[in-house]
């Protein structure tokens, strides 16, 4: 089953066993090619080993089966922005945001790259909506 093929993936992830994950993650993908959730991690273990273009592919694919998967859009949006990619990953985080308007994780990021632009009131401004979704989320409180 596809679930088992992830369960197995996610452990190896967990192990820094890359390889043997990766190819656990697209077994699940081949087993179940719609398993947004599979792509999403697939797309999480490509970003840690720096593989950019292939973390792309696998948050848009991950997207295009679930365009309310506001992990994927906040991880998207942390790809391209380690890619230099300001003006994709603002978008992205907005996209994260416009998903899931309580995912705290969206609000924050995008206000560090706010800053990184030289936006720090609008940065500040994201870290208060951060607060007003959840004001426990320790990150935002500065």
């Amino acid at each position: 089953m596809a679930e088992d093929a992830l369960l197995k993936a996610n452990s190896l992830f967990n192990e820094r066993k890359y390889n043997e994950a990766l190819r656990q993650y697209d077994k699940a993908i081949l087993i179940d090619p719609k398993f947004a959730m599979a792509h999403f991690n697939k797309g999480v273990l490509l970003s840690k080993i720096k593989k950019h273009d292939e973390a792309i592919e696998s948050y848009n694919q991950a997207l295009a089966l679930k365009p309310s998967y506001a992990a994927a859009h906040n991880n998207l949006a942390s790809v391209y922005n380690d890619l230099g990619q300001t003006k994709e990953a603002l978008k992205a985080y907005d996209e994260a945001i416009k998903a899931d308007p309580k995912y705290t994780s969206a609000y924050y990021n995008k206000s560090t790259v706010l800053v990184a632009i030289g936006k720090k009131q609008e940065a500040i401004d994201y870290l208060n909506k951060a607060i007003k979704a959840d004001p426990n989320y320790s990150h935002a409180h500065f």
